[in-house]
């Protein structure tokens, strides 16, 4: 069955008794409107140069960023705020495709990474905190690192080459795991950013960036999973309410805040 087809599906079933969740949702950006082989628009580069680095790609009808980075270094980045008090879990959807060869995220030299999220927070007029969530090479999942004088502070949430090329999601309490690493009340966030990068290793990094969305931690402030359908889930329900309509079609990967997680199957896409 088509994904668009079975999240229609998936959605229309869960309206009755998720629309209340649902209404929460904002999406932050959808990469089914960007241009394929282009630069997704309403994204910044930190440089010109990362134009050329983050790439909308199609496969399967569906909409995604491609990052190929050639001994570079460049994060591209999304401005939106939003309240952590009601939306403390960042959710989304990734897959390494090449890893920097020699990386490893914990040796200052060797900093490069496949696959690498930001939640991006206020600090002063000329610099930000981060929490950045990555995909290492070598690191062990759970490992943490700093970079940028301490101002970024890493959490390894996978290792290594998966077996296969199937989207893996993702879910992280961002409030919890800033004031875990920066210590104290995190401020609002400002916004997100990915970074795929091997200028430290001067090697080549490829990776596949999809659907994310944000909501409640649970009761327990757990990581919490999303699983195959999670990126389509978030964005026909999301759709589905602001259109008022029973079905959505689903065409990309969304980026969406909700003030309570949907939860989903856990597992690989």
């Amino acid at each position: 069955m088509p994904l668009a087809v079975m999240a229609a599906l998936v959605a229309a079933a869960l309206l009755a008794g998720g629309s209340a969740r649902a209404a929460e949702c904002r999406i932050v950006a959808d990469f089914a409107g960007g241009a394929v082989g282009e630069f997704p628009g309403d994204w910044k580069p930190r440089e010109e140069r990362a134009r050329a680095i983050y790439r909308v790609l199609e496969e399967g009808g569906l909409r995604f960023v491609r990052a190929t980075a050639e001994a570079t270094g460049l994060q591209m980045g999304k401005e939106f705020a939003w309240d952590l008090a009601t939306h403390p879990v960042l959710a989304w959807r990734w897959r390494p495709r090449a890893f920097p060869a020699g990386s490893d995220e914990r040796d200052g030299g060797r900093n490069d990474s496949a696959l690498g999220v930001y939640a991006v927070f206020p600090h002063s007029p000329m610099t930000v905190r981060t929490v950045k969530y990555v995909w290492s090479l070598v690191a062990p999942a759970g490992a943490t690192a700093s970079a940028s004088a301490g101002l970024t502070r890493m959490v390894v949430l996978r290792s290594g080459a998966p077996p296969d090329l199937a989207w893996v999601a993702e879910a992280v309490d961002v409030a919890r795991d800033y004031r875990r690493l920066h210590g104290g009340a995190p401020p609002g966030p400002r916004g997100i950013a990915v970074l795929t990068d091997a200028d430290q290793t001067r090697s080549r990094a490829v990776g596949d960036y999809g659907g994310s969305s944000a909501g409640d931690a649970g009761p327990a402030g757990r990581r919490l999973p999303l699983g195959p359908l999670g990126g389509v889930l978030d964005k026909v329900v999301v759709r589905t309410r602001e259109l008022g309509l029973r079905q959505a079609p689903y065409a990309g990967l969304a980026v969406a805040l909700c003030a309570a997680f949907i939860p989903d199957w856990v597992g690989r896409h």
